[in-house]
């Protein structure tokens, strides 16, 4: 994973900076080298794991405290459309850069961060939404990338302004979801969407047409 985001841009983040801010030392590698890459990680994991099992105690609990509710609104929200089946799992990273992987329900939490919350419930998120359009709005979104293009730059839209509600910042007791730096504009734009009341579909609609409608870079 670090050696496919010490090249990866997106949204207006430059994800190598989450990685090298952390761990200057890589900056003496060169970004082609697997091999030291690798070596360097299992290095450090090595040197941290206890602080690790700690985090993933304190992690747990402190999502255990607010899951039931999360997942409760979160399915009235898509109108009683359900998490697919299946295992969700967050694995914590030694990096910044907090991936999220469709196929195996998996993602990943910055280890030094002081909460899950914002990560856990942002990639939840995206299981749903991904899985929800996917089947329901399959002419919008057949052929689209789920990691680039159209349909990720409403999936990310979607959360920052679905986790920034008063419903769900309550619930999760966060700011809410700040978003990417190139999404602010269309942010501003979907709040208000959100804000007019629209069913969930017709949020998704709307939301596709403004997206399409605007070049992000």
């Amino acid at each position: 994973m670090a050696f496919q985001f010490l090249r990866h841009n997106a949204g207006g983040v430059d994800f190598s900076q989450n990685i090298l801010i952390f761990h200057p030392e890589l900056k003496k590698i060169d970004k082609e080298n697997t091999s030291a890459i690798n070596n360097y990680f299992d290095n450090f994991y090595n040197k941290i794991e206890a602080l690790l099992k700690l985090k993933v105690i304190q992690y747990q609990s402190e999502w255990n405290n607010l899951e039931s509710n999360f997942i409760l609104e979160t399915i009235k929200l898509f109108n009683g459309y359900n998490f697919p089946d299946g295992k969700y799992i967050g694995y914590l990273s030694a990096f910044n850069c907090n991936p999220r992987f469709l196929g195996n329900k998996t993602f990943q939490i910055f280890y030094w961060s002081d909460s899950c919350i914002y990560v856990t419930s942002h990639e939840l998120m995206h299981f749903i939404f991904y899985a929800y359009t996917s089947e329901k709005f399959s002419e919008l979104t057949n052929g689209l990338d789920t990691n680039t293009g159209l349909w990720w730059d409403v999936a990310e839209i979607f959360n920052s302004v679905v986790l920034s509600s008063t419903l769900f910042t309550k619930i999760l007791k966060t700011k809410g979801d700040t978003g990417y730096p190139k999404h602010k504009a269309l942010i501003r734009e979907s709040t208000k969407l959100f804000g007019a009341g629209l069913f969930i579909d017709d949020f998704i609609r709307k939301l596709f047409a403004l997206v399409k409608s605007v070049r992000v870079d």
